[in-house]
């Protein structure tokens, strides 16, 4: 099953609970599905709900529970398109990929170098994607390396200095 259908299987209830496939699922079963569709951490998920880490981990391990209004905002918060990919994610996306996050514009960009010749560094391009979908970006690198051949030029892909 796709990450994307997999989100689409939850929707949450006016009650501040998912359900999937008729299911209702507890508020730990719904964190947990949310965490392993986004693949967020116990930290990112506190940050991303504006909840202190130890509260958003009571709640993960079901020793609490929160009220109706904030359980629903929580999810909301958490299931939220505009949210930026989980780190694990980015390294992820860095690595097979050569696709970083860009944090300020919200979408995947591409860094490569055209090859120049042997004794000249090459010019450094960064291909903003316009497009926050991983899905997307790959395919839209894979356009712009393959245009890069087909004109001839030699392309290196740009590792992100860390």
């Amino acid at each position: 099953m796709s990450k994307d259908n997999a989100i689409d299987e939850l929707q949450l209830t006016g009650d501040g609970f998912f359900s999937r496939e008729g299911n209702r699922l507890s508020f730990q079963q719904s964190l947990a599905a949310i965490r392993e569709i986004r693949g967020y951490s116990l930290n990112e998920c506190a940050i991303l709900s504006r909840q202190l880490p130890r509260t958003f981990e009571n709640w993960a391990l079901g020793h609490r529970v929160p009220s109706g209004e904030i359980r629903s905002q929580v999810l909301q918060d958490l299931m939220r398109s505009a949210n930026p990919p989980s780190r694990r994610r980015q390294t992820e996306m860095q690595r097979l990929h050569n696709l970083s996050w860009d944090k300020s514009k919200h979408s995947w960009k591409l860094r490569v170098t055209l090859d120049l010749g042997k004794k000249i560094v090459g010019k450094r391009l960064t291909v903003m994607l316009k497009t926050a979908d991983e899905k997307i970006a790959i395919e839209k690198r894979d356009a712009i390396l393959e245009g890069y051949k087909r004109v001839g030029l030699t392309v290196r892909v740009r590792k992100q200095k860390r």
